[in-house]
């Protein structure tokens, strides 16, 4: 079985293929809400959020493990920031459980041949998340609504590993 991971601060994206892909998001922004009285460090809030979606995940073992890695070239120090630390909490608590190394992979490069190797022309002011939803359901019989664009990446990711990693 394969796991990939669109992780964010609010919500994580979940792909598991095993003969088929079933995907979910989880909602990390609802334990950042019932933690927000007790006032934790970043640090300490993702650790619960990494926890929690290792209970959610609740497989007994995986073969391959990958992850978007964070972007490096926001505006927003603070966000990268947070970004690297629940990515780097998240993939230690993965490698941990299952003994694996943790597979991370560029978000721009994945999409750039995700949109790409289907031969499509999309309008460059379209949002390239919607267009990912696109894709999937057009062209591999997905029917992911909108709001899902966290669980769409991680597909994404899901199916670009498996292009490029196939024994």
């Amino acid at each position: 079985m394969k796991l990939a991971l669109d992780i964010s601060t609010k919500t994580i994206g979940i792909a598991l293929m095993d003969k088929e892909i079933v995907y979910k998001q989880f909602n990390a922004e609802s334990i950042k809400k019932k933690y927000k009285k007790e006032n934790l460090s970043d640090f300490n809030l993702y650790m619960i959020i990494g926890k929690e979606l290792l209970k959610e995940i609740n497989e007994e073992s995986f073969d391959e493990i990958i992850i978007e890695e964070p972007l490096f070239n926001s505006a927003n120090r603070g966000t990268v920031n947070k970004l690297l630390t629940i990515n780097t909490i998240i993939s230690t608590m993965l490698s941990e459980k299952y003994n694996l190394n943790i597979h991370h992979q560029n978000v721009n490069k994945v999409r750039s041949w995700f949109l790409k190797h289907k031969d499509i022309t999309f309008k460059e002011e379209k949002d390239k998340k919607i267009q990912t939803i696109e894709v999937l359901n057009a062209f591999y019989g997905f029917e992911i609504p909108e709001n899902f664009t966290d669980a769409a990446d991680a597909i994404m990711h899901l199916i670009y590993y498996n292009n490029f990693n196939n024994d």
